[in-house]
């Protein structure tokens, strides 16, 4: 721990951070315990210096620290190992010990003799494939830019495109490869879209489909959205997956990649290990992608009550939002995550709706900007107008591991207009994918209950006193800032005297 201190520019770490690397195999609870019971152990070892060690209830800091880095060189170049002899039990501890160890033996070596570490950046390379049809040559294009401009809003990445009159040499092989061929008979264009790892040539994902139409107007309609964006999807989800090795910017982009799939699974250990996972990303490359998602991560902790403090979650995400602002180039996935923000935390219609409304004109294909859409119009008493957003989003999100994000928004704009059967069936569809959506639960008791099915209901609120065991129907009922106004709003809570 005093390592993973000092190696920090701030001498300071992230309590979340420091457990989910030390003990990431244990429950919350249970890595917050031992986290404590370590700092203990390292203040009395500190002896008269123990006031060095400095917590509070976010972080972890040292002061007063010194290190001989001439002695560190020496020791290194000798042949000795960062942290020799050091041996955690814990799969991410041992990741962020190799790379820090391979990222101080590159600087040591000689320059000969030193390991090729992968580009800072990542590369995607697009390469339309089509004969001379003037449909199949307009669509592989267009659908290979819509693809890669949805891949640059959720990933910082260097997007180029081949085609037979030009290429692309010297480039790093660190990145993927979209291939989108293409072929047209009479009022239908067939279309074989695949992803690959430019390094190893491995095809990750594809997809075919047929559309019907003219080239006017395939690009926004039938399954065109939902194949830009699983397309997209699927870069994210394979850099999820990689290994956190390479430049600052790149392991923040591995980082990022990683907690964003660990938000949407909305269980607390899994959204604590995604702050833990952003804010080392911050650390190592901060940029407006990273602080919206934290705002974004804030708003989540607010509705499900993973954090219970909802001025303070409200304070962060506001923080985070304004960083997310301040930088000078407008992402379509920012605009969308801080109208989020603005709406459903702050209460401000009007700001969200205005970035609401620029996200979704720079880009269609990107589910997020529905959702925007969805929160506003839900705030300003527009059900109608939200599901009809909801569903659009629901739609090209598809089989998504994110996609319960927007089927519980069609939920809520369902429930908001009273459509209680098809409230319930959004948010049963929500829970087959995130078991663990409190949000979904709450409500579905409440439409279980009032469709004559109290096993249901009794089965729905067993799992959640589960995930939050302080819930009362009191506090759910009067707290204004319980996360619960959609279901306050609708009518549909009565006055329930027992927990079952």
């Amino acid at each position: 721990m005093l390592a993973m201190l000092a190696l920090d520019r701030d001498c300071r770490r992230n309590r979340r951070w420091l457990e989910a690397h030390l003990w990431s195999d244990r429950a919350q609870e249970q890595a917050m315990g031992s986290l404590r019971q370590a700092l203990r152990e390292i203040r009395k070892a500190l002896g008269p210096h123990a006031d060095c060690l400095r917590t509070d209830r976010d972080s972890v800091s040292i002061t007063d620290l010194v290190i001989d880095e001439d002695q560190d060189r020496q020791a290194l170049a000798a042949g000795r190992e960062f942290l020799e002899g050091m041996d955690v039990a814990d799969q991410e501890f041992e990741d962020w010990l190799r790379d820090e160890r391979m990222r101080r033996s590159n600087d040591t070596a000689p320059a000969t003799a030193r390991q090729v570490f992968p580009a800072e950046r990542l590369t995607l390379m697009l390469k339309p494939v089509h004969g001379t049809d003037r449909t199949e040559g307009f669509l592989s294009h267009a659908l290979a830019n819509a693809i890669g401009q949805l891949v640059g809003e959720f990933v910082e990445i260097d997007t180029y495109i081949l085609s037979s009159d030009r290429s692309v040499v010297d480039l790093p092989e660190q990145g993927y490869l979209v291939t989108v061929d293409t072929l047209a008979k009479p009022g239908v264009t067939h279309l074989l879209i695949g992803l690959s790892d430019r390094a190893s040539g491995r095809t990750f994902w594809s997809r075919r489909a047929s559309i019907k139409g003219n080239e006017t107007d395939i690009i926004g309609d039938q399954e065109v959205p939902e194949i830009v964006f699983r397309a997209a999807d699927a870069v994210c989800e394979s850099l999820a997956g990689s290994k956190r090795t390479g430049a600052a910017e790149l392991r923040a982009e591995f980082l990022t990649a990683k907690a964003v799939r660990s938000i949407f699974a909305f269980d607390s250990r899994s959204v604590r290990q995604a702050d833990s996972l952003m804010s080392e990303a911050i650390s190592l490359h901060p940029n407006p992608r990273s602080f919206a998602w934290m705002a974004y991560m804030r708003q989540v902790m607010a509705v499900e009550r993973i954090e219970t403090d909802w001025h303070r979650m409200r304070g962060e995400a506001d923080e985070f939002a304004r960083k997310a602002m301040e930088f000078p180039a407008e992402n379509p996935l920012v605009l969308a995550l801080v109208s989020q923000i603005r709406v459903m935390l702050d209460g401000d219609p009007d700001i969200g709706i205005c970035l609401a409304r620029d996200a979704m004109r720079a880009s269609p294909h990107n589910p997020f900007c529905y959702s925007a859409v969805a929160g506003a119009q839900l705030r300003i008493d527009r059900p109608d107008r939200a599901l009809d957003a909801a569903r659009q989003g629901a739609t090209i999100a598809g089989q998504s591991a994110l996609s319960p994000w927007w089927h519980s928004l069609a939920g809520l704009s369902a429930l908001a207009m009273r459509k209680d059967n098809l409230a319930r069936s959004y948010f049963e569809t929500t829970l087959a994918r995130a078991p663990n959506f409190r949000t979904a639960l709450r409500c579905l008791y409440f439409l279980y209950q009032s469709a004559g099915q109290p096993e249901k209901a009794e089965r729905v609120l067993s799992r959640l006193i589960q995930l939050e065991p302080d819930f009362t129907f009191d506090r759910l009922r009067d707290d204004p800032d319980y996360p619960a106004a959609t279901l306050r709003r609708s009518g549909l809570i009565g006055a329930p005297t027992s927990q079952g």
